[in-house]
């Protein structure tokens, strides 16, 4: 079984840079209940059979831990010397770390802790099993003064049953899709249609036409998303050839499933067809 592990670490700095900071303390507290949370993720991917990592697993799982925190990211409040909020790293093990700062400069004074996160694979799913934390552990590096406002043990304890509670995985793919068609019409006109019909993407850069062609990178809506369409239009017999590609984006989900609709494919094609032969 592999393991990894989401830590939470609430961290306070005060005061200016000065060398008798008073004793270094460590001090474990129970704040919570253990829970636990059960996801299942597709691995491999049942759209392009690509397996799902340990490190996408964790980069979704701290995705979510941000997005359930009622702790802001952190923000600059006097000239980068005093920090407070929220970060979130995933470290080269896929092991999370969530910083709920307020650091002023190099004094520090923090509690931490540890969501252990296992995950196993059956060829089919990866089932995710995180255990939310009962304790924490809060250390304090300094004693001068009372470090200006710091998260109370009630607020941390709520914050990180917001997070336990708000756990989920959503992990963002997309399915490479291309297709040819033959239309009736010349090139010109046809080429014409999709730059009548549709805005030019900025980065033409990925599009290269031979001379006998027109090539370029438009950008294609579906709902509110955009997406880049790779376009090349040549004359062929007695109308033209119009080759296209595109990523439609997708995401796996901790349930098991998958957002990808083969049938908004199809409406797509669908859609870039009927501008070919407009």
């Amino acid at each position: 079984m592999k393991k990894m592990v989401v830590r939470a670490l609430v961290g306070s700095v005060c005061g200016t840079l000065i060398t008798a900071c008073g004793t270094v303390s460590t001090e474990q507290r129970t704040l919570l209940q253990e829970r636990t949370r059960t996801f299942a993720v597709l691995s491999p991917d049942s759209v392009t059979s690509v397996a799902t990592t340990d490190r996408e697993i964790a980069s979704a799982l701290a995705r979510s831990a941000y997005e359930a925190s009622g702790v802001d990211r952190p923000k600059d409040l006097e000239h980068n010397e005093h920090i407070r909020g929220l970060s979130v790293e995933v470290d080269q093990s896929s092991n999370i770390t969530a910083y709920y700062r307020d650091n002023y400069r190099s004094l520090l004074k923090y509690k931490a802790a540890t969501f252990k996160v296992a995950t196993t694979n059956d060829g089919k799913l990866t089932t995710v099993q995180v255990t939310c934390p009962a304790s924490i552990i809060a250390y304090d590096n300094f004693k001068v003064g009372d470090g200006g406002q710091f998260y109370s043990d009630r607020d941390v304890a709520a914050d990180l049953s917001r997070i336990c509670d708000g756990l989920k995985i959503s992990i963002n793919r997309y399915k490479y899709v291309k297709t040819e068609l033959n239309t009736q019409f010349p090139s010109d006109s046809v080429f014409a249609n999709f730059s009548r019909k549709l805005k030019s993407s900025q980065d033409q850069g990925k599009v290269k036409a031979y001379d006998i062609e027109k090539a370029k990178l438009f950008i294609f809506s579906l709902g509110k998303t955009n997406f880049d369409l790779a376009l090349s239009v040549f004359p062929y017999r007695s109308g033209s050839k119009v080759i296209y590609g595109f990523n439609y984006p997708y995401a796996l989900l901790g349930d098991g499933t998958t957002t990808f609709k083969p049938e908004e494919v199809a409406t797509i094609q669908k859609s870039i067809a009927a501008i070919a032969n407009d």
